[in-house]
C-alpha cells in the first residue's frame, strides 16, 4: 500500500479503504492501473484521468464503457482534495457493502423475478397504452428514414417490440416459479421493490436512450411541447416507483426479520432439512401413568 506524506486523519485511512476494496473487484489490468494512479509521482495524470473517467460513466450504454468509471474517477480527484476524501470514501465504502449484498441476494433463486416483471409491466404499458389505445406514438416513428415512412412497418416493429417484452415477463414468471420457496419472496417486500426498481429503471432508461439521445420516439408525438409529456412520464413512472422501490428494498425492521426467518425455517421444515445450529424445542406433553388396582 503506497504511503502519502499529508494525511488527514480518517478520512486518509477511509480513502485507503475505499481505493483497497475498488482494486479488489477490477479485473487486473484496471487494478494495476488504478495502484500505479494512486502514487504520489502520478498526480499529473491523475486529476485529468479522473475527471475522463466521470465524463466517460455517462455513456454507460456503450459496449466499451460503463457507471463502474464513475467511482473510479471521484476516488482519483479525491485523492488530490482533501475535503472531498472522507465523504466521497464514506459514499464508496458503502456503495461496496450494498454492491455486496445484492450480489448475494442475486445469486439466490428467484432473485430476478421481481426487476424482470416490473420492467416488462412498463414496457407492456408503454406499448399497449400509447401505441395501441391512445395513438399517441409508434416505436420507430421519430427516425425520418425512407423506409421507416410504411405504416406496416411500424406496426411491425411495435409487434416485435411486444414479444420481447413479453419474453422478459416470461422470463421473470420462470424465476418466480423457481424462487417460490423463497422466504424474501414469500414474505412479498422484496418481490414488491424488486417490481418497482424494475417498472421505475425501464421508463429511466428509455426516457434517455430511447426519447433524448437515439431520438426513436416520444411520448406523445403530435404534441406541440413533446418534452413536457416526456419528462411528465419520465417523472410519475420512472423516478417515483424507482424511488419508492429503494425504500422499500431498505432493511426491514426487526419484526420484519424475524417474520421472514420464521418463513425460512418453516420451509426448511416442509422440505425435510433443519438447520443443526437451531436446536429442537421440545413441546410440553403429559404422561399418562396406569395403576394396577390387583397389585
Amino acid at each position: 500500500m503506497t504511503t502519502r506524506p499529508h494525511s488527514d486523519g480518517s478520512g486518509e485511512e477511509l480513502l485507503e479503504q475505499a481505493f483497497d476494496g475498488l482494486e479488489q473487484q477490477t479485473p487486473d489490468r484496471l487494478s494495476r492501473l488504478i495502484h500505479w494512479l494512486r502514487d504520489p509521482k502520478s498526480r499529473k495524470v491523475r486529476i485529468p484521468l479522473g475527471i475522463l473517467f466521470i465524463l466517460a460513466s455517462f455513456l454507460w450504454f456503450l459496449p466499451v464503457l460503463g457507471i463502474e468509471f464513475l467511482p473510479i474517477g471521484l476516488l482519483l480527484i479525491a485523492q488530490d482534495v482533501p475535503f472531498l476524501r472522507r465523504p466521497v470514501a464514506k459514499m464508496m465504502l458503502w456503495g461496496e457493502r450494498k454492491w455486496d449484498e445484492q450480489r448475494r441476494q442475486l445469486s439466490r433463486k428467484g432473485a430476478w423475478a421481481g426487476y424482470l416483471l416490473g420492467f416488462s409491466l412498463a414496457g407492456l404499458l408503454e406499448a399497449i397504452l400509447l401505441r395501441h389505445i391512445l395513438q399517441w406514438q409508434h416505436l420507430l416513428l421519430g427516425l425520418q428514414w425512407q423506409a421507416l415512412q410504411d405504416m406496416e412497418i411500424q406496426v411491425l416493429a411495435d409487434r416485435i417490440f411486444l414479444l420481447l417484452v413479453g419474453a422478459i415477463g416470461l422470463a421473470g414468471l420462470w424465476s418466480l416459479w423457481r424462487g417460490r420457496r423463497s422466504p424474501d419472496l414469500r414474505a412479498f417486500r422484496t418481490l414488491l421493490s424488486h417490481s418497482l426498481i424494475g417498472f421505475g429503471a425501464w421508463n429511466v432508461g428509455e426516457g434517455f436512450v430511447f426519447h433524448w439521445l437515439l431520438g426513436l420516439h416520444r411520448i406523445r408525438m403530435d404534441a406541440d411541447h413533446p418534452l413536457g409529456w416526456d419528462l411528465l412520464w419520465f417523472a410519475i413512472f420512472g423516478l417515483v416507483p424507482f424511488t419508492l422501490g429503494l425504500l422499500l428494498s431498505r432493511r426491514p425492521s426487526s419484526r420484519e426479520g424475524e417474520a421472514a426467518d420464521k418463513a425460512s425455517r418453516a420451509v426448511a421444515f416442509g422440505a425435510g432439512h433443519h438447520d443443526e445450529t437451531q436446536p429442537f424445542v421440545e413441546a410440553p406433553c403429559a404422561h399418562v401413568l396406569f395403576v394396577d388396582s390387583n397389585g
